[in-house]
């Protein structure tokens, strides 16, 4: 049986054919849903691309992965503009599937539910974030109000969060039951195997200087705190501790950032890594660093934080989303509290037995999110979708 996966995208078709991602949706993203079908078919957004624009990026195509192709637009100027050719293309998407899986929250998504909901096929969604923390005013409002919705109207319903995000959206089993035709359950949507998990760290006797390291795949905006956190560095170096901050990722803020840093007098301590495609490649990166600082403002449950954990990082974050399932409480803060960072970063410094317990505690906790384990939820819930398409 095939099923429809509707994803939130950004996908690059290259002259020769063959389908690219920057990253997370890669082929092996893809996989995870061939366990329980024999093909799939994605939709989301994508453009046509040169060779040279998709260096480094990801290949997204494989065996039983085809793609149904929705406009590529990112502001809402742009999917106005694109309106027609979204239903268009919606339409079509829909029409030979015997059932879908999407994931939310997705302006794309928005467009495919009615022609899923008017064809009657069964279907899932799984919510890896919580659109209540945006920024946007009207973003927040449409995407949440919509998503409380799709979450009483799905067949099966797949949190990234243990408890967060299940209060802010009830599925239909939560507020009137389980059943075979209504269920839910929770898994985190990243890949971890077991050659991912590391090893505790030694701080002990560490003279040099502290590196901090923050991942986000898209720096287009100021939601995963890229300024607090280079505020917390300038307070940590007045307050006479040699630190450093390694940001992973991308974009057009990143100027805006290191103006912030020079504007400070702290630019050869604030430093960019770029973009990394692949999990292997982040996590390689962090390996050369000593503290996972985190102060995002919107989270499901961070994919970032639990590779963090996974090779033995420290990580201090916020109360936001899923992150308190990860973090101890005394690590989290406010997202604009650069006191409060900055106290709890000294204190790990000062205290190097303290963070040598966090990592062995740090890598227990990331061993529960390892594929072994979450693929098997996945499985259930995928089989569940399956049986009622029969």
């Amino acid at each position: 049986m095939n099923a429809l996966i509707v994803a939130d995208a950004h996908l690059y078709r290259t002259p020769d054919g063959k389908i690219w991602t920057e990253t997370v949706y890669g082929y092996d993203f893809w996989k995870r849903y061939l366990t329980e079908f024999d093909q799939i078919h994605v939709a989301a957004r994508m453009k046509e691309a040169a060779y040279e624009e998709v260096e480094n990026y990801l290949r997204s195509d494989g065996p039983d992965v085809l793609f149904k192709p929705m406009p590529m637009s990112r502001s809402a100027k742009e999917y106005i503009l694109n309106f027609p050719k979204f239903v268009y293309n919606a339409a079509n998407a829909v029409r030979k599937e015997e059932c879908a899986i999407i994931r939310l929250p997705s302006f794309t998504a928005m467009f495919l539910l009615p022609f899923i909901k008017r064809k009657k096929i069964p279907y899932g969604i799984e919510i890896v974030a919580n659109p209540v923390l945006e920024r946007k005013k009207i973003k927040k409002q449409v995407l949440a109000r919509h998503l409380k919705k799709y979450a009483l109207n799905a067949n099966g319903v797949a949190y990234v969060t243990k408890y967060s995000l299940q209060k802010e959206f009830p599925s239909y089993a939560k507020k009137y039951g389980e059943s075979e035709k209504y269920f839910e359950t929770n898994y985190s949507s990243i890949v971890l195997d077991d050659s991912s998990i590391g090893v505790p760290r030694i701080y002990k006797g560490k003279l040099t200087r502290y590196r901090l390291v923050h991942t986000s795949n898209n720096i287009g905006h100021d939601e995963k705190g890229h300024s607090t956190a280079i505020y917390t560095v300038k307070a940590l170096r007045d307050a006479g501790y040699d630190v450093e901050i390694n940001f992973i990722g991308s974009g057009a803020m990143i100027p805006v950032f290191i103006k912030l840093a020079e504007d400070l007098d702290i630019a050869e301590y604030v430093h960019f890594a770029g973009r990394l495609a692949s999990g292997e490649m982040v996590r390689k990166e962090l390996d050369h660093n000593d503290i996972f600082f985190f102060p995002s403002r919107s989270e499901g449950l961070p994919r970032s934080v639990i590779e963090a954990m996974a090779v033995g990082l420290p990580c201090i974050s916020t109360k936001v989303g899923g992150i308190p399932e990860l973090i101890s409480e005394e690590l989290l803060f406010d997202p604009d509290d650069v006191n409060g960072f900055s106290e709890a970063i000294s204190f790990l410094i000062d205290h190097p037995d303290v963070m040598e317990t966090i990592s062995e505690d740090n890598i227990e906790k990331a061993k529960e999110y390892r594929n072994s384990v979450l693929q098997a939820r996945r499985d259930r819930f995928y089989r569940k979708i399956r049986l009622l398409a029969r």
